[in-house]
């Protein structure tokens, strides 16, 4: 907070409380039972005001404009002006269970939601073209080791560069694999939270602030692509190649790292992965004619 702000904030509202202290005194020394009823019942003070302008208008006048300047600089704050219009009730809310969510916090976590789903479509595609690029460069490496001339230096050399670039690949398809698993472990963190938030605030879903559940990719129209998988999945990895290939947009849902996918796979009776569902059809394993013929 800016320092200037901040003493603006404690000196208005210090004055807010000694404009009530003044008109609580002149209320007493005006009688006790005017003191008590502005003390303890609601209103009374406000009539006492009207009634005795005279001895509470010093008070009156120092309290109104601490709250003059109190509200400037709450709205002067970041997401001041949300606080004020959320009222009485987000004030008491934030005052008893701490800083009510605001519609800034839940556009906040939308945006690093869609970064990290950006992430994600990026590591997919680096593991999908490593993954690709994997089974050439092992033959190729298997037939150069089968034709090596164990006598040739350069031979050997240039071997052992070529094993080396393949190690390379593999350990890269790992770490992909590993940093793809944590950004969706990631995300299903990130969705839980804007969930939580949309709730204890009861502030409505908008479009862009649905969790990934409500805006699954479509594809044809008004059938959607869902896959099941799990990371060391061959066949996974090729019906995710598959849709790349064709430019099909689809959502994946980890069964092993996933609490909520692996009860949803459960649910639908899977056996094994991928379990792929086009529309209301139903693919079991990685089936290139069934896929072609459910995507028509």
């Amino acid at each position: 907070m800016n320092p200037l702000l901040l003493i603006l904030f404690i000196l208005s509202a210090l004055a807010v409380v000694i404009g009530n202290l003044m008109l609580l005194v002149a209320a007493f020394r005006q009688s006790i039972l005017w003191g008590l009823g502005s003390l303890f019942i609601p209103f009374v003070q406000l009539f006492f005001l009207i009634r005795h302008w005279d001895q509470a208008k010093k008070g009156f006048y120092v309290g109104l404009l601490g709250g003059l300047i109190l509200m400037g600089t709450i709205v002067s704050l970041p997401n001041g002006a949300e606080c004020l219009e959320g009222g009485w009730k987000n004030v008491l809310s934030g005052s008893l269970n701490g800083s009510a969510p605001t519609q800034n916090q839940i556009k906040e976590l939308t945006g690093q939601i869609q970064l990290k789903r950006d992430g994600i479509s990026k590591l997919e595609s680096e593991l999908s073209q490593a993954t690709a690029a994997l089974p050439g460069s092992y033959n190729e490496i298997t037939a150069k080791r089968q034709a090596l001339d164990l006598k040739d230096p350069a031979a050997v050399n240039q071997f052992n560069q070529d094993a080396a670039a393949y190690h390379q690949l593999n350990n890269q398809i790992k770490t992909l694999t590993q940093n793809l698993d944590t950004a969706k472990q990631e995300l299903e963190n990130l969705l839980n939270e804007r969930s939580k938030k949309q709730a204890a605030g009861s502030l409505p879903t908008s479009a862009e602030s649905k969790p990934a559940a409500d805006s699954v990719p479509k594809t044809n129209g008004a059938r959607r692509v869902v896959i099941y998988t799990t990371s060391h999945c061959g066949y996974c990895v090729k019906a995710k190649q598959y849709f790349a290939q064709k430019g099909i947009s689809y959502q994946e849902f980890d069964v092993e790292n996933s609490n909520t996918a692996r009860e949803e796979f459960q649910r639908l009776g899977g056996s094994g992965v991928p379990l792929i569902l086009v529309g209301d059809r139903r693919i079991e394993g990685f089936d290139r004619a069934a896929l072609d013929q459910a995507l028509q």
